[in-house]
């Protein structure tokens, strides 16, 4: 994982652990335990790596560079496989036709639910992983039954995803 090229001003910095439904902001919203980046920019989402079950989108279509900071998203306890089966939520989803470059700084977790990916990235969608500057990013992304760490949904297929040197 290579540090980041740049400096970035944000459109928000947004505490994962604090958002209450209805909270929005310069291009993101949050209802039902989701916060939705739902337009291009670059956004911090921080937290104090205790768990919080508040998870994140990035739409389709949105280009974006997202800082997570000390975030810790476990939705493990989400989807059933009893009739009728649901699958569970993912703790960081990336829409088909988005485009991410994800910096980490500090000591990042994510627990996904039934099938789904820690860190999710269909196909049609793509994500570029890095160390925020002068910083020593860890990025641990996990699911339970049938997900995985970084990848698609259920067993699905990804467009790409790119940890550079």
């Amino acid at each position: 994982v290579e540090d980041a090229p740049t400096t970035r001003i944000y459109n928000a910095n947004i505490d994962i652990e604090k958002l209450a439904d209805g909270d929005s902001g310069n291009g993101w919203n949050f209802a039902d335990g989701q916060l939705t980046i739902t337009d291009d920019g670059a956004y911090h989402i921080y937290g104090t790596e205790t768990a919080t079950t508040n998870h994140i989108k990035v739409s389709t279509g949105v280009n974006a560079e997202v800082l997570i900071e000390d975030v810790n998203i476990d939705v493990s306890g989400t989807g059933s496989l009893i009739y009728p089966v649901s699958l569970g939520e993912s703790a960081f989803e990336i829409e088909a036709g988005a485009d991410v470059n994800l910096y980490l700084k500090g000591t990042n977790t994510l627990t996904s639910g039934l099938g789904r990916s820690g860190l999710e990235v269909p196909g049609g969608a793509a994500v570029s992983i890095f160390n925020e500057e002068d910083a020593n990013g860890i990025l641990k992304a996990s699911a339970t039954y049938d997900g995985c760490g970084i990848g698609g949904r259920g067993g699905k297929t990804i467009t790409r995803y790119e940890i550079p040197d």
